[in-house]
């Protein structure tokens, strides 16, 4: 299952324009590509973030923009 993560629109587009990054997850090191979250998915990991960091709902009605929602996924190393 990808990674989904939060950000800020700075973190989103350097990740978008270096074509992803590389993550740590339990001690493993990975490199990951990065998509933005489309409408239709969008809701369904907001919730799933919500659950996780109850913080995010109130930050969000703080914040006149949307937060990103990126999707992580590991690929292959080159």
């Amino acid at each position: 299952m990808p990674f989904v993560f939060v950000s800020s629109s700075a973190e989103e587009t350097d990740l978008e324009a270096a074509g992803g990054g590389r993550v740590e997850v339990d001690g493993r090191r990975l490199a990951v590509r990065v998509d933005r979250a489309t409408p239709e998915e969008r809701p369904v990991l907001w919730d799933r973030l919500c659950r996780v960091y109850p913080f995010f709902p109130e930050y969000q009605e703080r914040t006149p923009r949307p937060i990103p929602v990126g999707i992580l996924t590991p690929v292959e190393p080159a």
